[in-house]
């Protein structure tokens, strides 16, 4: 842990006003970790507000997280300047979103928490835990120090659902004993695990599917199968009705094949431009490679934004997975 939670909970007390503050392309992580601490610090008797990056709209969110108790909170704010803002599942002013990131400096003071590798210190106090495999599992530790009898159902409900998504349902490298206890600390408010994680992990759109299926046939592997490319164009989200936020989670396919240590996932999401995601595994590092082009993340899961021509974006993308997997 990189800084106390005295500090954090003391900021909180303080404050009668407090924006909290989403990443772009929001996660379950991200979204459940923001609902939960606005719906605690409201049983606090604080005014809490939660922004999207869109401060607009909540169209960039995916469709399966919107069941989440109390979805209807985001971007539904009457003030103006904040005694605290705090920022969720996210280590960069970037990821706040243009629209966000100028509210985010009406906050009098700023708060970070967060779990990612990649960071840069920008507000006045952090809560960071590299370690932890979400934002959740720090966020839950927090709120029990705080006060464990202002937690009921529906924050252990949000909390829960990022927690469970991060450490890819118990499966991932970031997953430690640590987890098990906050999961376990969770459960005991009754939530509904299995309709959580099914939701979550498991269920999944016809349009979705129909994209999913596309994608995958046309996988491209280099370098004897160890590196693998699934690519969405445009015309692929046009033909299937679906959009760059339906793309989350279907990399995960191409990394589950079996010699597979580096995947990549290019979305074309403007004009020559695409959002890219890495996944990795054993020693090869996905948040090598996203740092290499400006990104960040976690060791075994990194993104970035590339802008250019596709075949030079490819082109770049798997120069870039030779040299990390040349020497494995």
């Amino acid at each position: 842990m990189t800084n106390s939670f005295d500090k954090a909970i003391e900021m909180m007390s303080e404050a009668g006003t407090v924006a909290i503050f989403m990443h772009v392309n929001p996660d379950p992580d991200c979204v459940g970790s923001a609902l939960a601490l606005c719906l605690f610090l409201r049983k606090k008797g604080k005014k809490a507000f939660v922004f999207t990056p869109d401060t607009r709209t909540t169209h960039m969110i995916p469709e399966k997280i919107k069941f989440l108790p109390h979805f209807d909170l985001l971007n539904k704010c009457n003030e103006v300047i904040f005694d605290l803002s705090i920022a969720v599942d996210l280590g960069e002013t970037g990821r706040i979103g243009d629209f966000a990131l100028p509210l985010f400096y009406k906050g009098e003071r700023s708060l970070v928490i967060d779990h990612h590798e990649t960071f840069s210190d920008f507000a006045e106090y952090t809560v960071r835990d590299e370690k932890a495999s979400s934002t959740a599992e720090i966020l839950t530790q927090l709120l029990f120090q705080y006060d464990e009898s202002a937690i009921d159902k529906d924050i252990a409900c949000n909390l829960y659902a990022g927690l469970v998504t991060d450490c890819g349902n118990f499966f991932y490298e970031c997953t430690s004993k640590k987890t098990f206890e906050v999961a376990a600390s969770l459960i005991e408010f009754g939530i509904d695990i299995t309709d959580i994680t099914r939701r979550l992990t498991k269920d999944i759109d016809y349009n979705v599917y129909k994209l999913k299926i596309k994608v995958l046939s046309e996988a491209r592997f280099f370098f004897d199968n160890k590196m693998a490319v699934i690519v969405f164009r445009k015309k692929d989200f046009m033909d299937t009705a679906t959009n760059e936020k339906d793309t989350d989670g279907i990399i995960n396919e191409v990394q589950n094949i079996s010699g597979v240590l580096l995947s990549v996932s290019i979305a074309e999401v403007g004009t020559d431009r695409y959002k890219i995601s890495f996944r990795s595994k054993g020693s090869v590092s996905a948040k090598e490679c996203a740092e290499y082009f400006g990104g960040g993340g976690h060791f075994n899961a990194s993104g970035c934004r590339l802008s250019g021509a596709f075949d030079d974006v490819l082109n770049r993308l798997v120069s870039v997975g030779k040299s990390r997997l040349q020497y494995v």
